[in-house]
C-alpha cells in the first residue's frame, strides 16, 4: 500500500488540489517567499506548497506596490492635482428622508380601513418624491379618491406633509450593512 501523500497549503492550510498546488523552490518564487518570511513569519522548504487563492493574494498585495511606489511618467498627461492626497468613497452614505409606512388593509394617507384600496403606482410614488421628498414603499395602498391623473391631490398632499412632520425621520442607507 502506498502512502498518499496531502498538499497543504502552507499559509492558509487548505488541502490543495493537483491544477491548484504550487511549490514554493526555485528562483521565481523568490519574492513569495520574502513575503512569506516578512509578514507571517513563515520559513518555507523547497518542497512546501502555496494555494491558487493565496498566491493570487500575494501577487494584487504586490502589484499595489509596485503601481504606488511607481515614479509618475513625465511625458504622460499632467495629473490635475499634485498633492499625495487619496480621495476614497465612504463605504455608506445615510439620507435623512422621511418615509410612509405601507399597509395593505388601511390608507397610508387618511389612515381608514377600506376593502376598495388600490396599490399606488410606480409614478405616482416617484412623482410624490419629487414633489414632497416622502418615499411611499412599493406595494402601499390608499383610498382611489385620493389619487387623480397618476397624482395625489392637493388635499392628500397636505394630509401626507403633515404626516411628514409627525413622523419621525427614517434613515436610508445605501451601500453594505453588516449584520450584528
Amino acid at each position: 500500500m502506498s502512502k498518499v501523500t496531502r498538499f497543504t497549503c502552507v499559509l492558509c492550510t487548505k488541502r490543495t488540489k493537483h491544477h491548484d498546488r504550487r511549490f514554493l523552490g526555485g528562483e521565481n518564487n523568490k519574492g513569495l517567499r520574502k513575503y512569506l518570511y516578512k509578514y507571517f513569519f513563515l520559513n518555507v522548504d523547497s518542497c512546501d506548497v502555496i494555494c491558487g487563492t493565496c498566491r493570487r493574494k500575494y501577487y494584487r498585495q504586490s502589484d499595489y506596490k509596485s503601481n504606488a511606489n511607481a515614479k509618475p511618467d513625465v511625458h504622460g498627461l499632467p495629473t490635475a492635482n499634485t498633492s499625495q492626497q487619496t480621495l476614497v468613497s465612504p463605504k455608506t452614505i445615510t439620507l435623512s428622508l422621511s418615509s410612509i409606512g405601507g399597509s395593505h388593509s388601511t390608507c397610508f394617507v387618511c389612515r381608514k380601513r377600506g376593502p376598495k384600496l388600490i396599490v399606488v403606482s410606480s409614478s405616482t410614488r416617484l412623482n410624490t418624491f419629487i414633489q414632497k421628498n416622502i418615499i411611499i414603499p412599493a406595494g402601499a395602498r390608499c383610498c382611489p379618491g385620493h389619487i387623480s391623473d397618476e397624482n395625489f391631490s392637493e388635499q392628500a398632499l397636505e394630509c401626507l406633509s403633515d404626516l411628514r412632520k409627525r413622523q419621525i425621520l427614517t434613515e436610508v442607507t445605501f451601500g453594505p450593512t453588516s449584520k450584528k
